[in-house]
């Protein structure tokens, strides 16, 4: 494939509550997903649950869908790019959102850690990240 981008954003769930006994928690998970309608196009989805001290629990569902210039076939599915580049490109737009929104709500805005995705699809665990 010469040519893949992003295409678009979208924010599937966000559940912002205050919880004043919250302890610092952060766990992601992540997906990939492929249309049977459209072959040029794939997804990454985040799920991003976190508790932090300065008092909220937090959950997002974060999509960052792909377009390519030909055809997604089964060795594009399982390659480096879907386990590895495309979570690496999308999650700083996560990470973005995350600070932003916890600022607009009225909170101390949260920088979630950053993720190496190529270490950890080396532990062969590409489709969810654990507890950090």
């Amino acid at each position: 494939m010469n040519q893949i981008r992003i295409a678009s954003f979208k924010t599937e769930y966000i559940n912002l509550v205050q919880n004043e006994s919250a302890k610092n928690n952060f766990e992601l998970g992540l997906e990939t997903g492929f249309s049977e309608d459209d072959l040029k196009s794939f997804r990454i989805k985040f799920k991003a649950v976190i508790s932090s001290k300065e008092g909220y629990d937090l959950t997002v569902e974060y999509s960052s869908f792909f377009e390519t210039d030909e055809d997604i076939n089964e060795s594009f599915k399982k390659s480096n790019f879907v386990t590895i580049n495309a979570p690496a490109i999308a999650y700083p737009f996560l990470r973005s959102f995350i600070s932003i929104i916890t600022l607009n709500a009225g909170y101390e805005p949260i920088l979630i850690p950053t993720i190496n995705f190529q270490a950890l699809a080396q532990k062969n665990h590409p489709s969810s990240v654990e507890s950090m």
